[in-house]
Parts: C-alpha cells; sequence; structure tokens
C-alpha cells in the first residue's frame, strides 16, 4: 500500500483544502477539480487517484508528483491505504 502526503505538503505551505483547490484550478483551468476530489486526496480516502488529478495538485503545491506519494507497506488509521497502478511496495 502507499498513502498520498498531499495535506502534509499544503499544510506546509500554509494552505488548507480550499486554498488548494483554488491554486490547482487557477494553475490547470483545464482540469476544473472539484472539492469531493481535493477532500478525498487530502484526507486520503482515495483507492486509486488519477495521475493527471496528482500532476495538478503537485503543481499547486510546486512538488514533483513523486513527492505526494510514500509507497511501502503504510497503513492508515483505519486500516487503509491506496493502491497506484504499477507501483511496486518497496
Amino acid at each position: 500500500m502507499a498513502r498520498l502526503r498531499v495535506r502534509e505538503l499544503a499544510e506546509a505551505k500554509g494552505m488548507n483544502i480550499s486554498q488548494l483547490l483554488l491554486q490547482a484550478n487557477r494553475l490547470s483551468p483545464a482540469s476544473s477539480l472539484s472539492y469531493p476530489t481535493v477532500h478525498a486526496l487530502w484526507h486520503n480516502k482515495t483507492k486509486r487517484p488519477d495521475l493527471d488529478t496528482l500532476t495538478v495538485i503537485a503543481r499547486a503545491l510546486e512538488v514533483e508528483p513523486g513527492e505526494l506519494i510514500i509507497a511501502g507497506m503504510v497503513e492508515e488509521e483505519d486500516g487503509e491505504g491506496i493502491t497506484i497502478p504499477g507501483l511496486v511496495a518497496a
């Protein structure tokens, strides 16, 4: 399993969910991310995040898409993580 670092990276830049959504849609208007999508990524509640979506979020956070993901056998408090197709857990 893997987990996302969206919240951690955004908070380090002083951004909340709404600010991240606004920044992402400002930089990539064609993506038109929704609040529920960003909320799910923020709270690590998505099982298969879309690579295009992660790329938009990474751009808004001024990081590389790979920096959003921690690979390995990482579990959330509810015992679940996310699956990234093609990502091999270390």
